[in-house]
């Protein structure tokens, strides 16, 4: 198995020479705006055409997968490129995380790059990419190309609109194979039920007032999941309150009435049990656990406090 691993310092060095042979971002870009689309659901692989990359490392099929942690896999296979990259080679797909055309750079916000020197996430910045901080997993073996990357990287999106285009870093023909061809792009809906963001801090609860745990999570749609707020007061059963508030997350208004928002790329929930504590409640001992579940993903929080 050939790894491919992230050295920043490699990888700074080939970007360096792809910019200057106007390979990497420098290069021109599929004609996508208002494109059709090509949904691909979960594990699914998509074909594209074998011998139709005129040298170029030939790409035969795409696929996208993700788990309920939110890690999104991509596998390319090759059709001429059985256990590694030539020096010469290198890999991109621009990513579309919010929907939006008039977003990102040419419309992507972020962008994967691969050669033989490495792996890299860049992201968009005023129009041109940067470096970003994602930690990108990669391996080659048995012609096919795996990349593994979290959707923290990319915004917690829920869809993926993206193209795959190969080249060559030096010379550069001008010849690429993009899968898909055409103008169209491959898109790809994120599936994650329910992963927790953060639990809030809190203040200690206080006799005869109300004390609520909030937390805030990503999942699929708008749809509330079960919550279940067991506790005790003192030993005691006490009774909890339930909140499940969706938000769909949109991306930035149009620059202009010419354009169209897309609706959300993302979805969060934000989460809570309260529970009303009586005046009685000074120095007793709060406890229990709260359960947060959704299409079969459960997140627990246990919790004790001494009410004030």
């Amino acid at each position: 198995m050939y790894l491919v691993r992230v050295l920043r310092a490699l990888v700074a060095a080939a970007v360096a020479a792809l910019v200057a042979t106007g390979t990497a971002w420098g290069a021109v870009q599929k004609r996508v705006l208002l494109s059709p689309t090509t949904r691909l659901a979960n594990g699914t692989t998509y074909t594209d055409p074998m011998g139709d990359s005129l040298g170029v490392a030939d790409i035969v099929s795409v696929a996208v997968s993700n788990d309920d942690a939110g890690t999104v896999l991509f596998k390319i296979g090759f059709a001429n490129r059985s256990e590694e990259l030539t020096p010469d080679d290198v890999l991109q797909i621009p990513i579309d995380a919010d929907g939006a055309y008039y977003t990102g750079h040419n419309g992507f916000e972020y962008m994967l790059q691969v050669s033989v020197f490495g792996v890299e996430l860049l992201k968009d910045s005023g129009g041109t990419y940067v470096f970003s901080d994602a930690r990108v997993a990669g391996a080659f073996a048995n012609n096919v190309l795996t990349l593994q990357l979290g959707i923290r990287d990319l915004a917690d999106t829920a869809s993926l609109r993206f193209y795959v285009a190969s080249d060559t870093i030096y010379p550069s023909p001008g010849v690429y194979d993009w899968a898909p061809d055409g103008d169209s792009l491959f898109r790809y809906t994120v599936d994650v039920p329910l992963l927790l963001d953060r639990w809030e801090t809190v203040q200690p609860p206080k006799a005869a007032t109300t004390f609520a745990l909030p937390g805030v999570f990503t999942t699929n749609d708008t749809a509330a999941g079960a919550v279940t707020c067991a506790a005790t007061l003192g030993g005691k059963r006490i009774a909890g309150a339930v909140r499940w508030t969706p938000t769909p997350v949109l991306p930035a208004s149009p620059p202009s009435p010419d354009f169209v928002m897309p609706g959300p790329y993302a979805y969060k929930a934000n989460v809570a049990c309260s529970y009303k504590l009586p005046k009685t409640a000074r120095r007793k001992t709060l406890k229990g656990t709260i359960t947060v579940s959704k299409d079969g993903v459960v997140v627990r929080r246990s919790f004790a406090y001494r009410v004030r």
